[in-house]
């Protein structure tokens, strides 16, 4: 059996509009539509302190995350 075409999806747009609520909302009615349909991909969430952003964490389709940029890490010289 051949594997079925593979399709990206990129979701660009300023901060607070929504990007993140739109790819959850299609991944769970992609997940409850179609059972066996392989999803992968990422998304990217504000890491925040006191308010303030200081970096961003990837966060997988599968539900792993990591550390993706911080101005909290010094650079080493």
């Amino acid at each position: 059996m051949a594997a079925a075409p593979s399709r990206c999806l990129l979701v660009t747009g300023p901060p607070g509009v929504g990007k993140t609520t739109l790819v959850m909302r299609v991944l769970e009615t992609l997940r409850s539509s179609h059972l066996h349909l392989a999803v992968r991909g990422f998304y990217t969430r504000e890491v925040r302190e006191n308010g303030e952003r200081v970096g961003f964490e990837v966060v997988t389709l599968d539900g792993r995350s990591g550390p993706l940029a911080s101005s909290r890490i010094r650079r080493l010289p």
